[in-house]
């Protein structure tokens, strides 16, 4: 197994922190919740100040959503270029082919130049 990067695995590190603070965040917050209310509050008015916060949940799922559509489309892109530098290269060793095998020229109906295959090369005597 090929080894990681030094910056890779430390990325990679940071990430894996990072959500690990937002999971425990998330499952820590109802007892952050019960140490800083008081036992009296009124829960209506706490859920309606809990509330405040959809438009804002609503925004940001959106914008996940156009940033995966994007990354979707880039990678679609990437795709199409990767395709078609291929069919280059599979292209360029057929060609390379023909000229240095006078077997396959004439298989294909090509007529033969008449050119040795140390003249195809560029080898020199």
């Amino acid at each position: 197994m090929a080894s990681r990067s030094p910056r890779r695995s430390t990325l990679l590190t940071l990430l894996l922190a990072a959500v690990a603070c937002l999971i425990a965040m998330t499952m820590g917050s109802p007892l952050l919740l019960k140490l800083l209310v008081p036992e009296d509050a009124r829960w209506q008015q706490l859920s309606a100040v809990g509330e405040t916060y959809g438009a804002a949940s609503a925004i940001l799922s959106a914008f996940a959503l156009v940033a995966i559509g994007f990354s979707l489309f880039l990678q679609a892109k990437e795709m199409r270029l990767s395709r078609s530098a291929a069919n280059r290269a599979h292209h360029l060793q057929l060609m390379q082919l023909q000229m240095t095998h006078p077997v396959l020229r004439r298989g294909l109906g090509l007529p033969d130049n008449g050119l040795g295959r140390r003249t195809l090369l560029g080898e020199h005597t």
